[in-house]
């Protein structure tokens, strides 16, 4: 018999898919777009091609550059948040978002809300 097996990554990435459409019908910043809080220009590279793979469904792929990206920036609240989604286990999946989460008062209030949308999912 045929046994699945669900993915903690699959329940969050509905539930970021939710917030993020959450989050669309608020008021958009002037070019549309949530900003990005991040000191370091490297980190925020990174980010970004975690988060293009992680929207590809590469999983696995994105973690070496939201990793990455947390090694260059230990506050970029994004990074822990995407890495929490793409993360393989639920004691990984808890520990970033719950680093995302501690780190939310610090960025802009769309990063802030959507953080807080996933922690409430």
């Amino acid at each position: 018999m045929h046994t699945h097996r669900s993915r903690p990554s699959l329940f969050l990435f509905a539930v970021g898919f939710v917030g993020a459409a959450w989050v669309g019908c608020m008021k958009p910043a002037d070019d549309g777009k949530i900003p990005l809080t991040a000191t370091s220009e490297a980190a925020r590279k990174e980010y970004l091609l975690g988060r293009g793979l992680a929207d590809r469904l590469l999983f696995q792929n994105s973690l070496e550059h939201f990793d990455q990206a947390i090694a260059l920036d230990p506050g970029f609240a994004m990074a822990e948040l995407d890495r929490s989604n793409s993360s393989a286990t639920a004691k990984e999946l808890l520990e970033h978002l719950k680093k995302a989460v501690s780190l939310a008062g610090s960025v802009s209030e769309g990063e802030r809300l959507l953080i807080l949308a996933n922690e409430a999912g």
